[in-house]
């Protein structure tokens, strides 16, 4: 059964490698510290989560024997995570590149609810012809 557990690992590690390069690869040069940011925090937890050379059991908080410091280190560290992903989306966001994206996606949004909201004028429709009156034979 050992021997299940440690594929399982392996395949575990490969989800998690293959995720973290789906999202950091696109963002590479584009100045998008919020994928790099999620593409690490996603192998670092894949590297505790799997115990990966025992990195996770020589921590001293999260290879406790008490289930309370293990949990408090899991959630300090998913603290530090989220703090992490914030930073990075805030400094991303201050960019002045993506805030003229953003202005230009409102302007877009704004223009296209104007245009939607604008009635359009009245088409000119042909009354039906009536049939005309035939003289004779």
């Amino acid at each position: 059964m050992r021997r299940w557990g440690r594929w399982v690992r392996y395949g575990f590690m490969a989800l998690a490698a293959a995720f973290a390069l789906f999202i950091v690869v696109p963002t590479l040069g584009t100045g998008n510290w919020l994928g790099l940011v999620l593409g690490l925090l996603v192998l670092i937890a894949a590297l505790l989560l799997t115990n990966v050379g025992g990195l996770r059991s020589r921590t001293p908080v999260l290879g406790s024997s008490n289930v309370r410091v293990t949990a408090g280190g899991w959630a300090v560290l998913a603290l530090v995570g989220f703090i992490g992903l914030g930073v990075a989306g805030y400094v991303y966001g201050s960019r002045p590149e993506a805030q003229e994206s953003r202005q230009a996606t409102a302007t877009a949004r704004a223009l296209a609810t104007a245009l939607s909201a604008t009635p359009a004028p009245p088409t000119a429709t042909a009354s039906p012809a009536t049939p005309a009156s035939r003289s004779g034979p």
